[in-house]
């Protein structure tokens, strides 16, 4: 059955996954102090899992007869490579908030599909989840959130 509108949505969450910050951290190889190993492997867990996350919402569009957008460039993370990891974590947090953000503020246009919006809740509650655990690596980051 075609959704167009719903496959929009869905691909609006798409393209805000496929610009994720944890990617290109992932992606990238920054400096990571002994000390630094459980945020280096929490980011990785979070990349993999919005890795999953594109590949879920692809085949729902795709199942709801649109046609997935294509992962765009990015041309704002190239300087990622051997830089501090504690240091990026803030701008790793900041993103990930931003990216809870649009879930929130898209899912409920979902609500004409329940298979859609549920996705996109659990996706969204994956995504809080690891923000939590990134805040409790970061705790300098933690104490100045705000909600």
């Amino acid at each position: 059955m075609d959704n167009p509108p719903v496959a929009a949505v869905l691909n609006q969450l798409l393209d805000a996954e496929q610009q994720s910050l944890v990617l290109r951290v992932a992606e990238s190889t920054p400096f990571v102090s002994l000390s630094e190993v459980t945020a280096r492997n929490l980011i990785r867990a979070m990349a993999q899992a919005s890795r999953m996350h594109r590949e879920l919402l692809s085949e729902m569009i795709l199942d709801l007869g649109g046609q997935p957008v294509p992962r765009r460039a990015d041309l704002l993370s190239g300087n990622l490579h051997y830089l501090d990891l504690f240091a990026m974590l803030p701008q790793i947090i900041d993103a990930q908030e931003s990216l809870d953000v649009r879930y929130r503020q898209l899912t409920p246009r979902l609500a004409s599909d329940r298979r859609a919006a549920a996705l996109a809740g659990q996706i969204l509650a994956r995504h809080e989840a690891d923000l939590q655990k990134l805040r409790t690596v970061n705790p300098a980051k933690s104490a100045v959130q705000t909600d």
